[in-house]
């Protein structure tokens, strides 16, 4: 690390190479790029002392409150494994997922052992053997951390997501390998490589190459929560259309790439983020929208537009609060006004019940404690199943909201 270190900073560090990029491409590039060497240097931790670490705090807690303990994360984390298929024919895909249910073993142990997926938070292996251990349940602190545990469901998502998807590309990349000659092990190390390079490029990602100038900055990370499955695909459209005009990338690879991760992706979890039911309005939104979600203000801005026309609201407007671009600045906003509401006379039990929720879900989002995912268990136990929909039941208590579970007649 401190020798590549070393070699960067002589190169970009050196006055004749600074002017050079001065004069090329503008200050703000040499800006840039001495940015970037120095968060480097820090392995990413710079700008995050005082307000900056508050922050950081502020956005992990509500990452977790909303993200942790809920099986359905993990199902919808798997409606990415489809990128893979931009490097593939369809019938290679489909034979490299079928291998995959057939030798899960194999596959497990051979991308497993990657440096990639060793590095990658916490290998799956690991996770396993750790979740088998009779040390969980005594919860020795030395071995568990009741944070990593709430994040298994990511974790876990996360991996089957790779390991599937990951898989069939190995399969593809070693078939074509050996059959233009290359020898087994060569073959197979070079198959590893672009599985790596892919897995990189296409799944979620906290490394440093895959971040923007925004999700490496503490404050400026704030306004770009859950959006770095969008931000990724983004990339991935912008470097298809370069491709074209620079005659890297056919039309027709461009064209799959754009369908995969503009269209297929945002409408496959659209689908099953509304409980695997198909609505056409959800599903045009999904496909306009697409990988643009995952701009800041221009996502706000065709969200209006959106309304405006196709949701029949007839006017136009950006209505961009604090609280959509920041998440947890509408849980504190949310705790202020639940606490004036208990400084009222005239609450009756009902009420208290429904501030004391309210309260108890924005503190838990401020907090890093999941609130919301057992309150909307308790508060609609049982009515799925006495309605006749047992499917929906299930759904509820893997951590589906009511809202996803709604009927979209009603509306």
């Amino acid at each position: 690390f401190s020798d590549k270190l070393q070699d960067i900073n002589a190169v970009f560090g050196d006055v004749e190479i600074k002017t050079i990029v001065k004069n090329l491409f503008g200050q703000q590039m040499q800006k840039r790029i001495d940015y970037e060497v120095s968060n480097f240097a820090n392995n990413g931790r710079m700008r995050t002392e005082g307000w900056g670490r508050f922050f950081n705090r502020l956005r992990s807690n509500y990452a977790v409150s909303v993200l942790a303990l809920k099986p359905a994360l993990a199902i919808k984390q798997f409606t990415s494994f489809p990128a893979y298929w931009e490097n593939m024919s369809a019938k290679d895909f489909v034979a490299g997922l079928a291998d995959f249910a057939m030798h899960y073993r194999e596959a497990v142990e051979t991308l497993g052992n990657t440096t990639l997926m060793k590095t990658r938070d916490v290998n799956i292996i690991r996770d396993l053997e750790e979740l088998s251990k009779t040390d969980l349940i005594k919860n020795k602190a030395k071995n568990i951390n009741l944070r990593e545990l709430m994040m298994a469901n990511i974790r876990m998502g996360d991996r089957f997501t790779i390991y599937s998807g990951g898989w069939a590309l190995y399969k593809s990349e070693l078939k074509k390998n050996l059959k233009a000659g290359m020898n087994e092990a060569a073959a197979k190390a070079k198959a590893l490589d672009t599985f790596e390079r892919v897995t990189d490029e296409t799944q979620q990602s906290g490394r440093m190459s895959q971040q923007s100038y925004w999700q490496s900055n503490a404050f400026l990370r704030a306004f770009t929560m859950f959006q770095s499955s969008q931000n990724q695909y983004l990339r991935k459209e912008i470097n298809a259309l370069r491709g074209v005009f620079t005659g890297r990338m056919s039309k027709k690879q461009a064209a799959k790439t754009i369908f995969i991760y503009h269209f297929l992706l945002p409408m496959f979890f659209q689908f099953v983020a509304d409980g695997f039911r198909w609505d056409d309005e959800a599903q045009l939104r999904a496909g306009f929208f697409g990988s643009f979600n995952g701009i800041f203000i221009l996502n706000q801005a065709l969200e209006g537009l959106w309304d405006a026309t196709v949701g029949g609201k007839g006017t136009y407007g950006l209505g961009l609060r604090v609280r959509d671009a920041i998440p947890f600045e509408g849980s504190i906003e949310d705790i202020i006004k639940e606490v004036m509401k208990m400084a009222e006379d005239d609450l009756d039990m009902e009420d208290w019940i429904e501030v004391l929720q309210k309260f108890g879900k924005s503190s838990g989002e401020v907090l890093g404690v999941p609130v919301k995912y057992p309150l909307d268990i308790i508060n609609n136990f049982g009515d799925y199943a006495k309605a006749g929909e047992p499917g929906k039941e299930i759904m509820l208590w893997l951590g589906w909201s009511p809202y996803a579970l709604r009927d979209f007649e009603d509306e």
